[in-house]
């Protein structure tokens, strides 16, 4: 039993040596880290670390309020790309529909031109009052456009001609000028002699200016009054001669037509129509 205590009261004593060795090590750490707070805090408080501490969060505030306008300026370009697409669409269909309308107006436009230049058949297509071959002393009154089936007193055309050159001038009135051309050409070479050749080949004539033709509608208005001179389509065909070198660029040549049909025809519609652009022609040069 004393043996017991003995080695009891030798631990205590270890112990109560241990703690008492490691008290001054305890406060020496506590010290320590005080010290080191305070170090810290010193450090926290100097002017120069306060200071670009608060200039990095300037810096920091900018580059947001930077973000933030990039941000707005994206939008706004977005925006604009938009109402951009929006007006290039409107404008596109807007081109598009002013492009149909010209269409239009260009299809209508050629159709009065295609008009204007039979105006002469257009005016008496529905009758074709007979004339007698060589008759030339028509008034300009009398003297429109129109067509005439020329013939003697006691000649009429053969029924086989008459039909051939009906079917023709009916190509012509329904505005079928390709196969009209082609038909009074030939009509005008099957039957050259023929009193019809001279009407022939004046409407073979309007047809190729119709079709843009200028150098063709021309050789046929010549062969119309140069073959058959005291024919009654003679002046309309010297007059639309004229016309022809005229829209050619032939202006002194248009003149000299001109004169020549006014000389020759002097009291015809045709021959009135000359002297008017026989004038405005001098004037213009």
């Amino acid at each position: 039993m004393s043996g017991f205590k003995s080695a009891h009261r030798t631990v205590c004593a270890k112990g109560l040596l241990a703690i008492a060795l490691a008290l001054p090590m305890v406060a020496s750490g506590a010290q320590s880290l005080e010290e080191r707070v305070e170090r810290l805090e010193r450090k926290a408080d100097n002017p120069i670390l306060v200071q670009m501490s608060r200039k990095l969060g300037q810096q920091q505030q900018q580059i947001q309020e930077i973000l933030n306008q990039l941000d707005l300026i994206k939008h706004r370009v977005e925006e604009l790309n938009q109402t951009q697409t929006q007006r290039y669409q409107g404008n596109e269909e807007r081109i598009s529909q002013l492009e149909a309308q010209i269409k239009r107006l260009t299809s209508q436009a050629q159709s009065l031109t295609d008009t204007a230049d039979l105006d002469s058949a257009s005016s008496t297509l529905s009758e074709e009052p007979r004339e007698t071959a060589g008759d030339t002393s028509n008034t300009a009154a009398d003297n429109k456009p129109s067509e005439s089936v020329e013939t003697s007193s006691s000649e009429q055309p053969d029924a086989e001609a008459k039909k051939a050159y009906d079917a023709a001038f009916a190509l012509l009135k329904a505005s079928k000028y390709e196969a009209a051309v082609e038909a009074l050409r030939a009509f005008v070479q099957d039957y050259a002699s023929h009193p019809l050749a001279a009407n022939a080949a004046y409407w073979q004539g309007e047809a190729h200016s119709v079709l843009g033709q200028k150098e063709k509608a021309l050789a046929a208005f010549e062969h119309s009054f140069e073959t058959f001179p005291n024919a009654s389509k003679a002046p309309d065909a010297m007059l639309r001669s004229g016309d022809t070198l005229d829209n050619l660029g032939q202006g002194q040549a248009a003149k000299a037509r001109y004169q020549a049909l006014i000389d020759a025809h002097p009291e015809t519609r045709a021959a009135e129509k000359a002297r008017g652009r026989l004038q405005a022609l001098q004037q213009a040069s």
